[in-house]
Parts: C-alpha cells; sequence; structure tokens
C-alpha cells in the first residue's frame, strides 16, 4: 500500500514540475543579430506548395550596416517584443534570431502548360496562390497578389537550425480558386496551430519569377 501511495506521490511530483516548465518567454526589445544579403533563389517543389529559398551570401558587416541605415531611414522597427517558445538546450540556436533581406518587389508565378480555362499557358497564376513566410516571430500568410513592394521586406533567419521552416526563405501554395485564398492572417510562433491547406492543388509545371529593390531578377523553373 505505501508502495503505491509513493508511485502516486511521484507521479503527481512529476506532472507539478511538468506544470512549472515555462513554454513561452517574454521579450523586450530584441534585435536582429545579423541582417543576410540573398545572392541567389534556390526551389524545390513539394505536393502542394513550392519553397523558395535564397541563397545567402557569407555575413558581411558592411552590408549589414547598409541594411539597418535603408530601413531605420523608412521607420522600420528592427527590434521585436512579445513572446517566442522559451529557448531550451535543443533549441538555443534560435536565440541567434537573424534576418534576410529580400526588400521583393514582385514574385510572380506562370503556369507552363495550360491549367484551366482562365489560366492558359504562359500567364499568371498568383490569384490563385497563397505565400507563407516568418517575421518577427510570426507566420504570415497571405495572398500572393498582396506581396508587392513594402510588404515583405525581411524574412526571419536561424543560420543554426537544420528546420525547413527556418531558411529564411517563403512558401508558396496554390488553391483551385481564387475565392479559396483568404486574407491575410498572421500566427504568433508561440501559439501552436494547425495550417490547414484545404482546397489546395498539386503546382503544374511553373516559372517562378522574382524582383528586388536591387533591380535584380531571379527566373527558375520547376516541374
Amino acid at each position: 500500500m505505501n508502495r503505491v501511495l509513493s508511485m502516486i506521490t511521484l507521479a503527481m511530483f512529476v506532472l507539478f514540475l511538468q506544470s512549472c516548465v515555462k513554454t513561452t518567454e517574454a521579450v523586450v526589445g530584441e534585435p536582429y543579430s545579423r541582417i543576410y544579403r540573398v545572392e541567389d533563389i534556390s526551389i524545390d517543389i513539394g505536393d502542394d506548395r513550392i519553397n523558395i529559398n535564397g541563397n545567402l551570401a557569407d555575413y558581411n558587416e558592411e552590408y549589414d550596416s547598409d541594411s539597418r541605415r535603408f530601413y531605420k531611414a523608412i521607420d522600420t522597427n528592427l527590434t521585436y517584443s512579445g513572446k517566442r517558445p522559451a529557448l531550451t538546450s535543443a533549441t538555443m540556436s534560435r536565440s541567434c534570431w537573424c534576418a534576410v533581406d529580400w526588400r521583393l518587389c514582385d514574385v510572380d508565378i506562370i503556369t507552363l502548360d495550360d491549367y484551366d480555362d482562365a489560366h492558359k499557358a504562359g500567364s499568371s497564376i498568383n490569384d490563385l496562390c497563397q505565400v507563407w513566410y516568418e517575421y518577427k516571430h510570426s507566420y504570415i500568410l497571405r495572398p500572393l497578389e498582396d506581396l508587392t513592394y513594402g510588404t515583405a521586406m525581411l524574412t526571419d533567419y536561424y543560420p543554426y537550425s537544420w528546420s525547413s521552416t527556418t531558411v529564411g526563405g517563403f512558401s508558396i501554395c496554390l488553391f483551385k480558386r481564387s475565392e479559396d485564398n483568404h486574407p491575410k492572417k498572421e500566427y504568433p510562433e508561440y501559439k501552436k496551430f494547425a495550417y490547414q491547406r484545404n482546397n489546395t492543388t498539386p503546382f503544374p509545371p511553373v516559372e517562378v519569377r522574382i524582383t528586388d529593390a536591387f533591380g535584380r531578377e531571379f527566373i527558375k523553373s520547376v516541374e
């Protein structure tokens, strides 16, 4: 009997300790530690999305300083205050909170095959696409047509994390109908959410065209 009571007491104590473990932590005025420049892009295509990642230049202090001056001049706050998942020994790399400076002007997804009656080969399917990226510890989802200069300048980047969601790029998914492409939504990273891709469909062969404020154009085809 005493042994059973001891086991119950131990179990209750373990549950108590688990309840005391912090799952989130407050962050006040945390700045980006480094800002990186995109040299080129790489693209892979999955069942229901395209992943666009930046091939980044080595860290350059001069570029970092120039980037910070640019954002300061347009009154962009390069610090974050709020909550984030509490760091553990396994996630300590995420304390190195960096950014990729995309300064996107336009992202255009061109279908290479006839997709439907309204989207013939060589036409844009942006109205059916949704973009997903991370900024200041939040997941941001918005119609691709909403992505214009000034709306997606920086993305979060964790250089020492293996996770595919922390590489500083963005993902694009394709809906069957433009009506299913919902308005912009933002999900703080510390709040767990099940991202539902209802009514999405695999991409046809496409050409991805990206232009930025540095006057560059990146063009990649994926099938």
